[in-house]
């Protein structure tokens, strides 16, 4: 049983340091330090060789490797289950994290950690959110811990100033100090991650 795992993506110069003791899973090209790799995409999937050094990094991966598409280059690379996926959460896919998260739940770890994905509200994979946020919480009714660094944009609203909480006192809003909040952010950075400030 898998007890930890940490979807890594590629925004990581700012995350701090992944915690000892987590599966690493990899999807995007410029990771390599991953003890699994993922590729959803069709296209790449289906035309990959193994000839070019993502097909020879796919190859050495073997077993660890999987592929949304059968590809006979790589006949030991796992079949990503895609379709059992879709059959249980339907049309909410918008991009690889949110299957590496929907692919994770079935395995029921103790804890998801999102390394390195921050989908800021301007960046263009803004669009993402909304799937990322659905996995979250649905991880997160199943009673499995998601860890979202404090660099991150997910699960926090982009339209209120940090220092204010909307919605707690009838749309008036809970003032909390900017001392306040950065101690909350350094607690949890040294609590999770044991970042010192």
């Amino acid at each position: 049983m898998v007890v930890k795992i940490a979807i890594i993506g590629n925004q990581i110069l700012n995350s701090g340091p992944i915690p000892p003791g987590y599966t690493k899973w990899g999807f995007n090209r410029q990771i390599k330090e991953a003890d699994y790799w993922f590729d959803i995409h069709r296209k790449t999937c289906e035309h990959l060789t193994d000839k070019s050094d993502y097909g020879k990094f796919i190859k050495e991966k073997g077993n660890k490797a999987f592929l949304s598409f059968d590809n006979p280059n790589f006949p030991k690379a796992e079949h990503f289950p895609w379709e059992q996926l879709v059959y249980k959460h339907g049309a909410l896919f918008t991009n690889s994290v949110d299957w590496l998260m929907a692919y994770a739940i079935t395995l029921k770890p103790k804890v998801i950690l999102l390394y390195g994905i921050t989908i800021h509200p301007e960046d263009n994979h803004a669009f993402c959110r909304p799937g990322n946020e659905y996995f979250i919480g649905f991880a997160r009714g199943q009673g499995i811990e998601v860890i979202i660094p404090s660099t991150s944009w997910l699960c926090r609203p982009e339209y209120i100033t940090p220092e204010y909480y909307i919605g707690l006192d009838h749309g008036r809003g809970i003032y909390v100090s900017e001392d306040a909040l950065e101690q909350t952010v350094l607690f949890k950075n040294k609590q999770l991650y044991g970042i010192e400030n």
